[in-house]
C-alpha cells in the first residue's frame, strides 16, 4: 500500500465512527453472497465512504473534475456485469467519473495508464475466467506481463458460488497478479 492509501484507509475508518454515519443505509444486503465477516467489512468501509463524503457536504461531486474510475467485469450469468452497473451509479454520487467494460475490453497495458481501477471478476466452471476475461486473465498472467505503476489503485471483488472447490479462484489470481506486478 502506498501512504496515500494509508493515509485514505485511515480517514474513511475514522469517519465511519462519526455522527455522519449514523444514518449511513444498510450497503450490503443481507442475502449479498458474503460470509458474515465480508459483510461487516465492506459495510464498514462503505459507511466511512459515506460520511467522509456527506461531512465534506458532497462536495467532491460538486467541484472541480471528478475522479475517473473504471470499473472492469468478468461475467458469465450476468451477476457481475450488473453489479457493475450499480457500481458505476453510486461512484457518481461519489465524485467518481466511472466507466464500465468488460475485462476482455482492456489490455493490461492499459492499465498503466489509469489510476483506479476495480474489478468486479466471477470465476466459472473449475477455478477458471468467464469467457469475457479470458483474454485479460491470460494476457495477465503472461511472463512478459507490463510492470505496472503503483500509481494504479486498485481493488478486486470476486464474485462466484462458495460450495464449489475453486470459489474465487480467478479474482485471487488477479489480484495477486495485479500487486506482483507492481499496483497497490
Amino acid at each position: 500500500m502506498t501512504e496515500h492509501s494509508t493515509a485514505l484507509l485511515k480517514e474513511i475508518a475514522e469517519n465511519a465512527a462519526t455522527p455522519a454515519a449514523a444514518d449511513a443505509p444498510e450497503f450490503i444486503p443481507a442475502d449479498a453472497p458474503f460470509t458474515d465477516e465480508q459483510r461487516v467489512w465492506l459495510d464498514g468501509l462503505f459507511t466511512g465512504l459515506y460520511a467522509l463524503a456527506k461531512s465534506s457536504g458532497g462536495a467532491a461531486a460538486d467541484t472541480g473534475p471528478q475522479t475517473a474510475l473504471k470499473i472492469l467485469y468478468g461475467s458469465q450469468s450476468g451477476t457481475s456485469e450488473a453489479l457493475s452497473k450499480q457500481l458505476k451509479k453510486h461512484a457518481a454520487t461519489q465524485g467518481f467519473d466511472a466507466s464500465i467494460a468488460d475485462l476482455d475490453s482492456t489490455s493490461p497495458a492499459e492499465l498503466a495508464a489509469m489510476n483506479h481501477v476495480l474489478i468486479v471478476a466471477a470465476t466459472f466452471g473449475e477455478g477458471e475466467p468467464t469467457d469475457n476475461a479470458q483474454n485479460f486473465y491470460a494476457a495477465l498472467m503472461a511472463d512478459d506481463a507490463p510492470t505496472l505503476p503503483e500509481t494504479l489503485n486498485f481493488s478486486v471483488l470476486g464474485m462466484g458460488d462458495s460450495s464449489y472447490p475453486h470459489f474465487n479462484t480467478a479474482g485471487r489470481d488477479i489480484d495477486a497478479r495485479l500487486a506482483e506486478l507492481g499496483a497497490t
